[in-house]
């Protein structure tokens, strides 16, 4: 309420009837600072004092040109709207808040919102703060359920703070992610889905436009990155997963037909006339509420479907991360970047995506809306992190590192880290000193690098008896330097044999094979504590410290 005449007043009077919130504007003039006035001077009895009710009265013949008797009318209609103090809301200029904040805290007043109604207001005025200061208090649990359910809509409207926030509060991404969810993200008409569907047309030829299943997704994004590129949603065993899921939907939707017919019936004017400020003031919201209520009603089965579904995303993080890519939310790649393992084979996938998207957007720039220009900064920026993540890992240690870009990505074809940045054509990556101690430590074999060490084989090659000036690795080394699969047989079967040999030998490769183990878990960690670092390195640049 910012000033206002008196016939606001007898306004403001009407809507406090059905407990309406009001913010008040204070110092904004005439009737709101009359407002603010009585809404300080009134006790929590709803009186006045004689002479704060003379003061109120001199103050109201100030600020309106009216007559006793209006005067008085008007003034006891200010004290009737004041007395309602769990409805009103000051706002003073100057406050730590915008005005929208103040606002969207006064909907929530005396409304008897569920923590869930609460957060879904909060995600339609986009206010992270109110959810993070308001919501997410130690006085109010939200189920897993609701917090599913609130993440599904964060990442279909793009709000990168919300997803950070609810991944703060310890959202199970794993748990979260389901196959029905991912193909919802995927087909949902909010965000910039047309290329991503002209893709499936032009490179997969499926010309269907109602549904697209994670298959063609998985088509598309082999179609784009190439040169043989395997990804996970087409191989034979994500197949039978994804067959079985969509039996058990069809089954779920000819034994459960009648229940959704009977609930298909609700719609928004349905909802309580108690709670008008859903209807009144968030018609989203209101139609989630509806949404939500409808799911609910096969919840146990869908429990049992969510279950058999458990573990088959087990990196969720790197399956939104081509989502987000995929329908061009950039900010929420990043974001998905930052969170999970593989850092820097995602960042080799999405330089890899978005040059190749920028390509496609070229040649069919009539068909769809899309700057070209924009993807290839996209695709530089994924290539500079994953630049500045190598060169970090290789500072902090070089043997993990080595490791790093060797290991296979199970769940991107079994590709590995230098095999994707051969794949992305990414000449600076493998300039960079890591690989090329890599690919010259490869290319020696079992030799071990010295100085002059071209010489000195050159030599062996004239004199054989100056073999003896070569260094060579020890068994141990052997084992940590990358192996083809017919050399690592090798050796595993010159392992068995040993174990036959000695007691104390078996014993001591077995303490080997654990120290192996123990050290290929290392390189993730080294990449996320480098991406951790990374990220923290541009929030400081972003925020000028």
């Amino acid at each position: 309420m910012l000033q206002c005449k008196p016939s606001k007043l007898f306004l403001s009077k009407k809507i406090s009837a059905p407990k309406v919130p009001v913010v008040i504007c204070e110092d904004s003039g005439r009737s709101s600072d009359l407002l603010s006035a009585a809404y300080k001077y009134v006790g929590e009895n709803k009186m006045v004092s004689n002479t704060i009710f003379q003061q109120l009265l001199m103050l109201t013949k100030e600020i309106f040109n009216l007559d006793n008797d209006s005067i008085q009318s008007l003034l006891k209609n200010i004290l009737s709207i004041v007395t309602h103090k769990n409805l009103i809301t000051i706002y003073r200029n100057g406050n730590q808040h915008h005005l929208d904040y103040y606002i969207a805290k006064a909907l929530y007043k005396e409304r008897n919102l569920t923590p869930y109604e609460q957060l879904m207001l909060a995600l339609a005025w986009n206010r992270v703060d109110i959810a993070q200061n308001e919501i997410f208090t130690s006085e109010i649990e939200l189920s897993k359920c609701d917090l599913y359910d609130v993440m599904m809509e964060t990442l279909i409207q793009n709000k990168v703070d919300f997803v950070k926030l609810l991944l703060e509060k310890g959202v199970n991404m794993q748990k979260f992610l389901t196959i029905k969810r991912l193909e919802d993200l995927y087909n949902s008409d909010h965000g910039n889905t047309h290329m991503l569907f002209n893709m499936i047309k032009d490179l997969v030829r499926v010309q269907k436009e109602d549904h697209h299943s994670l298959i063609e997704i998985g088509l598309v994004v082999e179609k784009l990155i190439g040169h043989g590129f395997k990804f996970r949603y087409t191989t034979n065993e994500f197949r039978k997963r994804y067959e079985s899921y969509k039996s058990g939907i069809k089954e779920n939707s000819v034994k459960h037909i009648g229940l959704y017919k009977t609930h298909s019936e609700t719609n928004i004017n349905n909802l309580p006339l108690d709670k008008p400020i859903i209807h009144k003031f968030s018609v989203h919201l209101a139609s989630k509420l509806t949404k939500k209520s409808q799911t609910r009603i096969n919840m146990n089965h869908d429990k049992e479907l969510n279950d058999e579904e458990n573990g088959i995303f087990p990196y969720p993080f790197s399956d939104l991360f081509i989502w987000a890519i995929l329908t061009q939310r950039h900010e929420m790649a990043i974001c998905m970047w930052e969170h999970g393992e593989e850092a820097l084979a995602k960042a080799l996938i999405g330089m890899r995506l978005y040059k190749c998207l920028a390509i496609f957007a070229n040649k069919v720039e009539n068909k769809i809306c899309v700057d070209s220009e924009e993807l290839k900064k996209f695709s530089e920026n994924f290539h500079n992190r994953a630049l500045e993540l190598l060169d970090l890992c290789f500072k902090h240690d070089v043997t993990n590192t080595l490791q790093l870009l060797t290991y296979e990505l199970s769940y991107l074809g079994n590709e590995t880290c230098i095999s994707l940045a051969v794949l992305c054509n990414s000449k600076a990556f493998l300039a960079h000193p890591c690989c090329q101690t890599l690919l010259a430590d490869l290319w020696n074999g079992g030799l071990q690098i010295r100085s002059h060490i071209n010489l000195k084989v050159v030599l062996c090659l004239l004199f054989p008896p100056f073999i003896f000036l070569l260094d060579f690795k020890s068994k141990e080394e052997l084992k940590l330097q990358p192996q083809t699969l017919n050399e690592h047989t090798d050796l595993n079967n010159e392992d068995t044999a040993s174990e036959h040999s000695s007691e104390y030998d078996s014993s001591a490769d077995k303490t080997s094979k654990i120290g192996l183990h123990s050290e290929i878990k290392k390189p993730n960690e080294l990449q996320h504590a480098a991406s951790s670092a990374i990220v923290s390195k541009k929030y400081r640049e972003t925020n000028g410290f």
